[in-house]
């Protein structure tokens, strides 16, 4: 069963609907309104990661490429014949110092968002994922080992507190409390999908289809958008 997206006053700096572009109600309306066929597909992972025992959300700040100067979760391109899960490990690790079990990273697979634009003929596919991290001081623990608790889809990642660093690419900071996500320097879609799936259960599974506005980073606004979203574990 699709629900509708989380309530978005709960975080205080989402973009303005000016930005968010036009919700439709199903797939087909939004085929409809967009009118758009790519001509090729990239795929990439990406991948979420929260402490959700303190609600709060680890995020990068990008120093070079797409993105430059923005915030976002952490991931990449698909390699040549590369699975999106192991791409996920791949990223996480490069750009956090965190390992993950395969195993955690496919039970940690919360669905596919897909971004197309105006002004260009490529459909991004994102396999998106959402990993749950509890850090200890001790040195005991080791980076990727699986935490005693329950994370409820899956177990959480046990690591120390020094294992989180960054790379040429990204600096990861920690947002002590999700409500205050820094979405305002943030792509416009984060605004509509994150907030969803940090407001929905373990099992939630979420996939979007947003159009964006000719003009990319500069402009950062979205036409059109649909999202389901099934929140029923059942």
């Amino acid at each position: 069963m699709a629900s509708s997206p989380a309530p978005q006053n709960t975080f205080r700096h989402v973009l303005p609907p000016d930005h968010l572009g036009t919700r439709h109600i199903s797939h087909q309306a939004f085929c409809l309104a967009v009118n758009y066929t790519s001509s090729r597909e990239k795929e990439y992972s990406l991948v979420v990661v929260t402490d959700s025992e303190k609600q709060r959300i680890l995020l990068g700040e990008k120093h070079r490429g797409f993105g430059t100067g923005m915030y976002n979760s952490f991931g990449g391109k698909l390699e040549r014949e590369e699975s999106a899960t192991a791409s996920a490990c791949r990223e996480l690790e490069e750009e956090t110092g965190i390992v993950s079990p395969l195993s955690i990273m496919e039970e940690s697979h919360v669905g596919t968002l897909r971004f197309t634009f105006e002004d260009s003929e490529t459909e991004m596919v994102v396999h998106l994922f959402r990993v749950n991290v509890t850090i200890s001081a001790s040195g005991n623990d080791k980076s990727g080992g699986p935490a005693l608790q329950s994370g409820g889809r899956t177990f959480p990642i046990a690591i120390k507190s020094d294992t989180i660093r960054g790379c040429d690419e990204i600096t990861p900071f920690w947002v002590d409390n999700w409500s205050a996500i820094p979405f305002d320097n943030m792509f416009a879609d984060d605004s509509l999908w994150l907030p969803a799936l940090l407001s929905g259960s373990d099992f939630i599974r979420l996939d979007g289809w947003f159009h964006f506005q000719a003009g990319g980073q500069n402009i950062n606004s979205i036409s059109h958008w649909y999202m389901d979203i099934n929140d029923n574990p059942a």
